[in-house]
């Protein structure tokens, strides 16, 4: 388990002892009469300590800064050099941080993290191109699992399929999440199958392949059988004014709920029975506004 922050508070009693011998020498020194060096040592080492306390708080109270310091210092960590083409993107130095990303994936061809944040910044840049999807998909077809680079996937995903992004974007995304999926180290992990759905589900939205998003949902809300994780994909079919698909998604979802036992519930079952009574309600409006008055689940 990888942890962010360094306590150092957990090393002042361990470390208290180190001090004893120093102390005894200095009591010493002043027994000896020896009052001017007992008395600037202390002070010597009391002004060496507050320098470096009053310069650790003025890292510690920049974020940014911070960030920065631990990246530089680690270069052989793939999650620093990410780190530094984040914040480089952030503070607007686009080419920086698309040089520094690529110098970081040659130098780490293993890292999926690299790769995947690579493609992102260059989509939130505006300057991905298919040849940089192509060069992820090759790369990234034999790389470990990464939980990390899954976030930056699901990242990815989502910018994409906003309305504003470059349509051609999303499909090279979908091309993207093929080449992952033949991934071995990937395809196995359960949570990622799923994810993948879900995400194919959103492009597909948005490239307004209704048939194919409602596959890619209907599949992901078996894979998950969650209510929260059904409820949000019915949810989206529904504002994609897709009401015929969302009542359909809103049947599977039913089903998911009854099915699921109450201590893996994030809310209390009655809530969930209000948001479902709710949701059908605007779903059966939304169909009415089509001209649609009923659908036979057996039909549908």
């Amino acid at each position: 388990m990888g942890l962010e922050l360094y306590f150092e508070h957990r090393n002042y009693l361990s470390s208290a002892f180190l001090f004893l011998p120093l102390s005894a020498w200095l009591v010493g020194l002043y027994e000896k009469d020896k009052k001017i060096v007992a008395v600037v040592g202390p002070l010597l080492i009391i002004l060496v300590l507050s320098f470096l306390t009053w310069t650790r708080s003025n890292i510690w109270s920049d974020t940014r800064q911070l960030e920065m310091y631990w990246a530089a210092s680690t270069p052989e960590s793939p999650r620093a050099q990410n780190k530094i083409g984040s914040l480089l993107l952030n503070i607007g130095k686009l080419d920086e941080s698309i040089a520094h990303m690529d110098k970081a994936v040659d130098l780490f061809p293993q890292s999926s993290l690299l790769v995947i944040n690579n493609i992102l910044i260059k989509v939130y840049a505006g300057r991905a191109t298919e040849s940089d999807f192509m060069h992820a998909s090759e790369m990234i077809k034999s790389q470990p699992f990464d939980a990390q680079s899954v976030m930056g996937l699901r990242n990815l995903a989502e910018k994409v399929s906003d309305p504003r992004a470059d349509e051609t974007y999303r499909v090279f995304t979908l091309a993207l999440l093929d080449s992952i999926s033949e991934n071995k180290n990937y395809n196995r992990v359960y949570s990622f199958q799923k994810l993948v759905h879900y995400l194919k589900g959103l492009i597909y939205l948005s490239l307004k392949d209704y048939d194919q998003g409602f596959k890619e949902f209907n599949q992901a809300i078996t894979m998950y059988s969650e209510t929260d994780a059904a409820l949000s994909m019915v949810a989206i079919m529904a504002n994609a004014d897709r009401p015929v698909e969302a009542l359909m998604l809103f049947k599977q979802a039913e089903r998911v709920f009854n099915l699921q036992p109450d201590k893996t519930l994030k809310r209390s079952r009655g809530l969930y029975e209000s948001e479902f009574k709710r949701l059908g309600i605007v779903i059966e409006e939304n169909l009415k506004a089509i001209g649609i008055n009923h659908i036979d689940e057996k039909e549908s």
